[in-house]
């Protein structure tokens, strides 16, 4: 039997220097199975299946899709292996997962004939997953787990763990084309981020057990009346929304005329939330184009550079805060980011239930109309009180006048 492709499925988050040796070998007719050279049409092509390819910023899979197919687009030129790519999108655990995979090569490279077990050679080193394409009839390949060394090669998601491990033996598994992708794009600094994060589960959320569609109406149901309570508050420029959702109150602002103009940011540490913001982005629920939502965690690090932020929105967060992070700690750290990032002489509006006993812009011993934050020069703010009530809680604070503005941290 000659084989005309290799399918070649996985997250491919990285790719080892034995994954590129090993498919070269196949290709030119150096991989026996029981014995037997597999023999590959001289023109055999590499369908490389990247599943998952539409999640992004999590432990499990930490790379976007695009970045993944660049860097195998990359590899295959460097190393002259003829490659196709397909992206698989991300699917809950599935027993016809394989199915899900060859249907999507199929549909996608439609100018070529669809995977078949006469011509297609399955090359794939996870047990379960083998096991499915055996089960339908392919003849599948093992990789590191068939190698003829002493010891099994390391797997490509072993460079991703020792990365997230700030070992940079990495290096040493990785092909050298992944280590110059990764360190071009900042993947090290992303992966050891994700892997060190105490509040943000692998798949890239703050619980396993949250109805994220239940909690998303609920936010999308409640934007309106939110946006009749803070819209006044708002001033046009940059404006960002510290744990936006599905992004129901910047529609509101999206739809205001006084924010034609203006640049509008949803942050957000939940993945699902903002996989469905964007989604609304893509179909026009915003009438302003400029908008951008971005995955962070804000007790993290800055999000916004210092002193670049119009109007800074925090509604129904601060109780996430106390409750997944360090309490108060967490608490008192959020509202500095958040006065550090605001422009002097510009506005934070927010609200929640506060489980502190008291109202969140007020620390302790801190009496109204003084600094929002223990330490601060009285003369910087000017404290607006008696703003909208929000979920129990209001909290309204006016930068004083001062031109100067700060660094950029991570967005300018």
């Amino acid at each position: 039997m000659t084989f005309t492709e290799v399918l070649f499925p996985g997250r491919h988050h990285a790719i080892t220097a034995f994954q590129v040796d090993f498919l070269q070998r196949l290709l030119t007719g150096r991989v026996a199975r029981d014995g037997e050279t597999v023999i590959m049409a001289a023109d055999a092509v590499v369908v490389w299946a990247v599943t998952s390819a539409n999640h992004a910023g999590t432990r499990r899979n930490p790379l976007a899709g695009h970045r993944r197919e660049a860097l195998i687009e990359r590899i295959s030129a460097v190393e002259n292996l003829p490659s196709l790519v397909v992206p698989v999108p991300d699917v809950p655990h599935h027993p016809r997962f394989a199915e899900l995979v060859l249907t999507t090569v199929a549909t996608t490279l439609a100018h070529r004939p669809p995977p078949d077990p006469v011509h297609t050679v399955v090359a794939c080193s996870t047990t379960e997953v083998a096991a499915a394409y055996r089960e339908l009839g392919y003849t599948v390949l093992g990789v590191e787990d068939a190698a003829a060394t002493p010891t099994e090669p390391a797997r490509p998601w072993e460079a991703i763990e020792r990365i997230g491990a700030s070992d940079e033996s990495w290096r040493e598994i990785a092909h050298p084309q992944t280590v110059a992708h990764f360190e071009r794009y900042g993947v090290p600094a992303l992966v050891a981020e994700l892997f060190t994060d105490p509040v943000v589960s692998g798949e890239g959320d703050l619980t396993t057990t949250r109805n994220y569609r239940t909690y998303a109406e609920a936010f999308q149901t409640a934007s309106r009346r939110k946006y009749e309570q803070v819209g006044t508050l708002i001033e046009p420029g940059r404006i960002v929304d510290i744990g936006c959702a599905t992004g129901g109150l910047l529609e509101c602002v999206a739809r205001d005329p006084r924010f034609a103009e203006s640049d509008l940011f949803g942050i957000d540490i939940a993945r699902p939330l903002l996989d469905e913001a964007e989604h609304k982005k893509e179909t026009g629920a915003f009438a302003n184009p400029n908008i951008w939502f971005v995955r962070a965690n804000i007790l993290n690090g800055p999000v916004m550079a210092d002193r670049t932020v119009d109007t800074s929105i925090t509604v129904a967060l601060t109780h996430e805060v106390f409750s997944y992070g360090n309490g108060r700690a967490d608490v008192e750290a959020f509202a500095r980011r958040v006065h550090d990032h605001t422009r002097p002489g510009e506005r934070s509006a927010g609200g929640d239930v506060s489980r502190l006993g008291q109202r969140i812009e007020d620390p302790p011993g801190v009496p109204a109309g003084a600094p929002s934050l223990p330490g601060e020069d009285p003369r910087r703010h000017r404290g607006l009180r008696g703003g909208p009530s929000l979920a129990g809680g209001d909290a309204l604070g006016r930068s004083g006048a001062d031109p100067q503005r700060g660094g950029h941290r991570q967005l300018p």
